[in-house]
Protein backbone atom coordinates (compact mmCIF):
# COMPACT_ATOMS: atom_id res chain seq x y z
CA UNK A 1 0.00 0.00 0.00
CA UNK A 2 1.11 3.52 -0.71
CA UNK A 3 1.19 5.96 2.21
CA UNK A 4 -1.23 8.87 2.07
CA UNK A 5 0.13 11.70 -0.11
CA UNK A 6 0.18 15.31 1.03
CA UNK A 7 -0.62 17.94 -1.59
CA UNK A 8 2.14 20.53 -2.02
CA UNK A 9 2.52 23.45 -4.42
CA UNK A 10 6.09 24.04 -5.58
CA UNK A 11 6.97 27.31 -7.29
CA UNK A 12 8.96 25.48 -9.99
CA UNK A 13 7.07 22.18 -10.44
CA UNK A 14 3.51 23.21 -9.58
CA UNK A 15 1.23 20.76 -7.77
CA UNK A 16 3.09 17.69 -6.49
CA UNK A 17 2.09 14.81 -4.22
CA UNK A 18 4.52 14.40 -1.31
CA UNK A 19 4.93 11.06 0.47
CA UNK A 20 6.56 10.72 3.89
CA UNK A 21 8.23 7.72 5.45
CA UNK A 22 9.28 4.57 3.65
CA UNK A 23 7.59 2.30 1.17
CA UNK A 24 8.31 -1.25 0.15
CA UNK A 25 7.28 -2.42 -3.30
CA UNK A 26 7.47 -6.19 -3.78
CA UNK A 27 8.49 -7.14 -7.32
CA UNK A 28 8.40 -10.52 -8.98
CA UNK A 29 10.64 -11.39 -11.93
CA UNK A 30 11.11 -14.44 -14.07
CA UNK A 31 14.29 -15.22 -15.95
CA UNK A 32 14.43 -17.67 -18.81
CA UNK A 33 17.54 -19.81 -19.18
CA UNK A 34 18.05 -18.57 -22.75
CA UNK A 35 18.13 -14.89 -21.69
CA UNK A 36 21.65 -13.57 -21.30
CA UNK A 37 20.98 -9.84 -20.98
CA UNK A 38 20.81 -8.54 -17.40
CA UNK A 39 17.51 -7.13 -16.18
CA UNK A 40 17.32 -3.57 -14.94
CA UNK A 41 14.90 -1.52 -12.90
CA UNK A 42 14.46 2.22 -13.50
CA UNK A 43 13.16 4.22 -10.54
CA UNK A 44 12.06 7.83 -10.97
CA UNK A 45 11.74 10.03 -7.89
CA UNK A 46 11.69 13.59 -6.65
CA UNK A 47 12.55 14.85 -3.18
CA UNK A 48 11.16 17.90 -1.42
CA UNK A 49 12.61 19.94 1.45
CA UNK A 50 10.18 20.19 4.37
CA UNK A 51 8.02 23.35 4.05
CA UNK A 52 10.16 24.57 1.18
CA UNK A 53 11.02 23.69 -2.42
CA UNK A 54 11.10 20.43 -4.35
CA UNK A 55 14.32 19.24 -5.97
CA UNK A 56 14.48 18.39 -9.68
CA UNK A 57 13.20 14.90 -10.57
CA UNK A 58 15.89 12.22 -10.86
CA UNK A 59 16.12 8.60 -11.82
CA UNK A 60 18.21 5.67 -10.68
CA UNK A 61 18.86 2.50 -12.65
CA UNK A 62 19.50 -0.78 -10.83
CA UNK A 63 20.89 -3.85 -12.55
CA UNK A 64 19.29 -7.00 -11.17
Amino acid sequence: EWPQAVAHHDEHFGAVAVFYGQIEVPLSFTHRADESAPKSLLVRLQGCKENSVCYPPMQRKFTL
